[in-house]
């Protein structure tokens, strides 16, 4: 699990790093908006976010709604640390989905209990299908850098199979593949599954942007080439969760 911490001159800020060290968690830290945005967009996976409400200038909730209007992190969790309840954000910010404030102090396992709470479903599997090991190979180790489980099928009946077999929170499938098409494996499973999220991916995105796949339930559609993280950020879409406000119960 990789943290970013956008870090200030607070008091506060210092014993987040601190406690984030005492936890043994693999942090990077930026001192300003820009840094820590430049951190983001550079391809490295972070799966959560840590900032400061207690800074002079706002950057903390700046930098959150900077997240949430991303394209490729919009569903990033992002936890927002004060020890004071007066402040006029923490309205604003707790109307945000992925968005925690923390209001009480902070403690090594408060702290704890907090990232907790924000990565939550990362105990969910991905299910991915595509009949190319060398692909699978590749994307189950990005998805498992997130915390995820993963499960492997090499072909369409194979991924029926796989599915029967086992509790699958989102389906990643190629669409050529031989046998059984991705569109119709989509078909198949939205058809006795619809609440599974179903991405596919595709190097013929002319036909994954016709009607027949919206109306088979396809929730999102990924072209080849991709990047990590774009396929990080269609799992985190597929499997997001809203998470309510820690606020005293942390």
């Amino acid at each position: 699990m990789n943290i970013l911490f956008l870090k200030s001159d607070s008091n506060l800020s210092a014993k987040i790093e601190s406690l984030l060290t005492i936890g043994k968690y693999d942090f990077v830290t930026a001192d300003s908006f820009e840094t820590a945005g430049n951190i983001l967009d550079s391809g490295t996976i972070i799966n959560l976010v840590i900032s400061d409400l207690e800074n002079s200038d706002n950057t903390a909730y700046d930098f959150a709604i900077y997240v949430r209007n991303s394209e490729l992190h919009t569903s990033l969790p992002v936890l927002i640390c004060t020890e004071v309840n007066s402040n006029p954000l923490i309205d604003k910010c707790q109307k945000f989905k992925f968005l925690t404030v923390f209001r009480n102090s902070l403690t090594e396992k408060s702290l704890q209990d907090a990232i907790s709470i924000m990565l939550g479903d990362r105990d969910k599997t991905v299910l991915l299908v595509d009949d190319e090991a060398m692909v699978r190979d590749v994307l189950k180790t990005v998805i498992e850098r997130e915390g995820y489980n993963v499960l492997e099928a090499v072909s369409g009946n194979n991924a029926l199979s796989v599915l029967n077999e086992n509790h699958v929170h989102l389906i990643l499938s190629d669409l050529k593949m031989p046998s059984m098409s991705g569109d119709e494996l989509l078909k198949i499973v939205k058809a006795s599954h619809p609440e599974i999220p179903f991405y596919l991916i595709s190097g013929f995105m002319g036909e994954c942007t016709n009607d027949s796949l919206a109306k088979l339930g396809v929730d999102g559609l990924i072209a080849k080439p991709f990047s990590f993280a774009e396929i990080i950020s269609s799992v985190r879409q597929g499997l997001a969760e809203t998470y309510t406000a820690v606020g005293a119960q942390v």
